[in-house]
């Protein structure tokens, strides 16, 4: 194994009970040291174990599979995170991204903290998982928790035996694939999520309590509210038909299936939005809607939501947590149910105009940079095409800015003629006079586009700085090879940053998108999110050298409750109708 520098290769695998929201906790622990043929089996509550043992020193690499679980166990035995982290189900998702056979996924539809069972991964390598363990007993047993007896106990570590066991097989087999010094950087990334998982976001139990009591008279009340403007809703319920005839009304091109009928899942809702700003009451109305009384959203003792943050899952290697489980992954209303605790404050730092600064970057188009380093992109464009005056400012050409904001993001959603026109209201000629703009004034960044749909085309795969990889085919969309690399390039910097800052001390809740949350007490709050702004800086030129980019930072103090990102009209509504429910109980008492 290709493991130089290293004097002991420890196998972990662990087994948890996940307790609804709240700190999971750790049942037992197998470690096996393969250079050394050692193993050593925890009982992790057991006071006559002794638990320290294990000790994983500078010299050693820890080799597990989804180690966010495995890692929290360490940290309830009291152990330092380990110095370094190879993570088995990080490294098949680069080495499988993209692929369309067997290799990509073996998901089993539950929501975990990975989209690929290890039994799933292990045959793919023509390796099975010799478990003389019954999954479902194991599963059942984690499940009820203590108190556990002897043959219990048993059953349990031999579980976790044999796991130990396959992925010290899987990674025989998988070893010569790995690029084992960008593999350690993302088995560090894991190792600071475990940190942000454990952290958790704090919820306001008691408003969230409310929201699940009065739920099926607010759908309704929401309704009457929203549906006016558009008219897509019958008897309480999403009429596909009615929305036909509103987006014929309006003339809006929209996404359809195979078969030709409308796609309305989320996804499509949201880049239409973003396209149609006028549909974002109705987008966030339907996301509400399907919450189902956000019974999913699990909260701890504690006041605390946790859920896996399921890193690496897509093709840009960005996290998906489950929308119903993750607070930032609700419709954005609900991000009022996030408040910090008392005497604390969050701070939300995002990377400002993030994918235009790396596309200016990679592409080493200096009109590009320039228009970054101004600080006001879209204005500077505008100028650079001889649109608006050189004195001009964002309040002075409001309307000029306005249009060529359009045609920038427009451009980063792969957004074609017709489509900008009706955004923008405008012909198609004018539409096409905008576009035709924005390829001459960044001239050199749309050589470089062509240039990487060549090569991917040529090579069959996109790389990042990092490594994260994507196959790519003559299936593959253009849109999708355009878009790649400034998504994943920000998916790095995300995770570099989150590095930078766990390691610094800072309390990271939630990353989110090109954001992170953090957490401090009042009297510290300012600085943590000042140095946090420092290190998503340092983050940003680990991923593009010499082009440091810049982020935005709000803070919430208690007992201030979450903002929500312009959909304040929809979450005032709700607001509205629990005061009003609460003002009838007590007339009636």
């Amino acid at each position: 194994m290709n493991f130089d520098g290293f004097t002991e290769i420890w196998v972990l695998a662990a087994t948890r009970q996940r307790q609804g929201g709240g700190v999971p906790r750790p049942l037992c622990l197998v470690a096996k040291e393969l250079r050394g043929d050692r193993e050593i089996r925890i009982w992790l509550n057991d006071p006559h174990q002794p638990q320290r043992s294990l000790v994983l020193g500078e010299g050693s690499v820890v080799v597990t599979y989804s180690a966010t679980a495995t890692l929290s166990c360490l940290h309830a035995m009291g152990l330092p995170k380990p110095p370094h982290v190879l993570d088995l189900y990080a490294e098949y998702r680069v080495l499988t991204n993209g692929h369309s056979d067997t290799r990509t996924h073996g998901s089993n539809g539950k929501v975990d903290d990975c989209a690929t069972p290890l039994a799933s991964v292990m045959a793919v390598y023509g390796e099975s998982m010799m478990s003389a363990v019954d999954k479902e007993e194991v599963r059942a047993l984690a499940k009820r928790g203590g108190p556990y007896g002897d043959v219990e106990k048993s059953t349990l570590l031999d579980h976790c035996a044999s796991q130990a066991d396959a992925i010290s097989r899987l990674l025989q087999r998988m070893v010569a694939e790995i690029d084992i010094p960008r593999a350690l950087l993302r088995g560090r990334y894991m190792s600071a999520l475990t940190q942000v998982e454990m952290a958790g976001v704090p919820i306001n139990t008691d408003l969230l309590q409310l929201l699940r009591d009065h739920w099926e008279g607010l759908r309704p009340y929401l309704i009457d509210k929203v549906n006016p403007q558009y008219e897509v809703f019958q008897n309480g319920r999403f009429d596909s038909g009615r929305f036909s005839c509103y987006l014929k009304d309006q003339g809006i091109d929209w996404p359809r299936t195979p078969t030709g009928c409308l796609k309305v899942d989320g996804d499509t809702f949201s880049d239409m939005a973003k396209a149609y700003p006028q549909l974002r009451p109705l987008k966030e109305l339907l996301k509400v809607l399907g919450k189902l009384r956000l019974e999913k959203l699990h909260v701890g003792p504690d006041g605390r939501c946790r859920t896996s943050l399921r890193p690496l899952m897509t093709v840009t290697s960005r996290n998906a947590p489950s929308t119903n489980r993750f607070p930032f992954g609700l419709a954005k209303p609900f991000r009022a149910l996030i408040r910090p605790e008392d005497g604390h404050g969050l701070g939300y730092v995002d990377y400002q105009q993030q994918e235009f600064g790396i596309a200016a970057s990679l592409s080493g188009d200096l009109a590009m940079q320039e228009a970054y380093r101004s600080g006001d992109p879209y204005l500077a464009f505008a100028k650079q095409a001889g649109a608006v005056p050189e004195e001009a400012t964002k309040h002075s050409h409001s309307n000029q800015r306005s249009l060529f904001k359009a045609t920038v993001l427009g451009v980063q959603y792969g957004m074609g003629v017709e489509s900008l026109a009706r955004q923008i209201g405008c012909t198609l000629i004018e539409a096409e006079a905008l576009l035709e703009q924005h390829r001459h004034v960044y001239h050199r960044f749309w050589g470089w586009l062509e240039n990487v749909e060549h090569h991917a085309l040529e090579t069959g795969q996109l790389q990042t700085v990092y490594g994260w990889r994507m196959r790519v085919s003559a299936k593959t969309k253009p849109r999708t090879i355009m878009n790649w690399p400034m998504q994943a390039h920000g998916a790095e910097m995300l995770r570099i940053a989150t590095i930078l800052c766990v390691e610094a001390g800072i309390k990271v809740i939630a990353p989110v998108h090109d954001a992170l949350v953090v957490e401090a007490r009042l009297d510290r709050l300012s600085d943590t999110v000042r140095l946090t702004q420092q290190l998503m800086k340092e983050a940003s030129c680990d991923v593009l050298p010499g082009f440091p980019l810049r982020t935005d930072a709000e803070q919430i103090e208690s007992p201030n409750h979450f903002p929500t990102d312009g959909d304040g009209e929809l979450w005032a509504l709700m607001i509205r109708y629990l005061e009003q429910q609460q003002d009838t109980n007590h007339d009636s008492n």
